[in-house]
């Protein structure tokens, strides 16, 4: 299996379902060259702010969402095999709602996919799709606006890594890691003494 980030295999999966989407949808795949015909994160009724990540279609829109449009969304996800689910606020803005579509049996195959990279890889790739959807007003942990700085931490249950841990395995060091140990600096790897 080759190794991958988890940024590049949400990447993989994102096109893989993005074709499967669009034929769903009945939607044109690659002859208009035109993301807001041919992208099915468009499709959703009021689609705004929109974007694809592996199998889940999102919208942001800004609120209030009324009664006609629930029930114009649910029947729009019925119609076309979708179930959807309505959340708040999103990552675009705190004021927008955060609309995630999504084919359950695609979901489905998605796990399969990523729980043969390991437990680490399935949790980091958790930690990616709900800070890339959900709002993180605080941005504690966050270098940059809506960036996940990523680093090698995400996939130590692979033996090579583009990033590197530490310099262990890339020629050197890696300079963001030092951001996420800093703040753990008084844990510690080894045996406590007896």
């Amino acid at each position: 299996m080759k190794n991958i980030t988890v940024r590049q295999f949400i990447g993989h999966q994102t096109q893989r379902y993005r074709a499967r989407y669009s034929r769903q949808l009945g939607l044109p795949n690659g002859t208009t060259y035109n993301r807001w015909v041919e992208y099915p994160e468009y499709a959703i009724p009021r689609a705004d702010h929109a974007y694809q990540a592996g199998p889940f279609l999102f919208s942001r829109p800004y609120g209030p969402y009324s009664k006609d449009d629930t029930r114009e969304l649910l029947d729009w996800a019925d119609t076309h095999g979708f179930e959807c689910q309505i959340d708040a606020p999103s990552s675009w803005h705190p004021s927008t709602l955060l609309i995630t579509v999504f084919d359950r049996e695609a979901v489905d195959e998605f796990y399969v996919e990523a729980e043969k990279r390991g437990d680490a890889f399935v949790s980091s790739l958790h930690y990616a799709l709900y800070t890339d959807s959900h709002s993180d007003i605080d941005r504690v942990y966050h270098d940059g606006w809506n960036r996940n700085g990523e680093t090698g931490i995400f996939i130590l249950n692979t033996l090579t890594s583009k990033h590197g841990v530490g310099g262990l395995v890339a020629d050197t060091p890696n300079p963001d890691l030092n951001k996420y140990i800093r703040p753990q600096k008084h844990y510690s790897l080894t045996r406590p003494a007896r």
